[in-house]
């Protein structure tokens, strides 16, 4: 079994204020992707709300970065199984299709697909202080 990281750099759709788009994505977007879950494999879903800062102001400026930044990113851990893939029936990958339908439609109602970025991950972690 793997295990592997979606990754999806977001901005908000123009018609909502930060707030806004805040509400809903923790309001009501977190709740659906918490109903499917389990189905999906997902074992972790964070997400991490951008916030003002002139020390991220500052660090962009140093790097030359000039692109804004996002207003947030989803981090969702999932296993992957593939014998458990390839023994899946037809029926789980309608239902699979189903729900991953059913977050895009959501999606639309916070996120500006055209200026966000989504990647898949394996993490290497460097240290951890505990």
């Amino acid at each position: 079994m793997k295990l592997i990281k979606l990754v999806y750099c977001i901005h908000r759709n123009p018609s909502l204020t930060r707030d806004q788009f805040h509400a809903y994505w923790l309001d009501k977007h977190a709740q659906l992707v918490k109903q499917y879950a389990e189905f999906l494999g997902a074992f972790r879903y964070v997400q991490s709300h951008a916030i003002n800062s002139r020390a991220a102001d500052a660090m962009r400026k140093q790097r030359g970065i000039e692109s804004k930044s996002y207003d947030g990113i989803t981090e969702f851990w999932f296993r992957v199984d593939k014998q458990a893939a390839k023994n899946a029936s037809p029926i789980d990958q309608d239902k699979i299709d189903h729900i991953q339908q059913r977050l895009i439609d959501d999606e639309r109602n916070f996120i500006d697909f055209s200026s966000s970025s989504l990647f898949i991950t394996e993490e290497h972690e460097i240290y951890r202080l505990d």
